[in-house]
């Protein structure tokens, strides 16, 4: 093969769902609040993997909590981050 050779690529779209299931401790919090449930459930895949990650990331207690208690008040002010 050279430059300039064409080449056949295939395709496939992948439908799968690509649910997120939150922590407990997040969920419990989102669960609080039926607006921060529904919000958080509206986000993109990316996005709620994103306040997944820094919650699971988070190395004590305290900031796990603090990382949850920002994302609900983020969610209630109606901002994705």
């Amino acid at each position: 093969m050279q430059g300039g050779d064409p080449i056949n690529v295939t395709l496939t779209l992948n439908q799968t769902t690509r649910d997120v299931e939150p922590p407990d401790d997040f969920a419990a919090a989102l669960r609080a609040n039926p607006r921060t449930e529904e919000f958080f459930g509206a986000l993109p895949n990316s996005l709620q993997r994103f306040h997944i990650d820094q919650i699971t990331g988070a190395k004590s207690d305290e900031t796990r909590q603090r990382r949850i208690d920002k994302a609900v008040g983020l969610f209630l002010e109606g901002k994705k981050r």
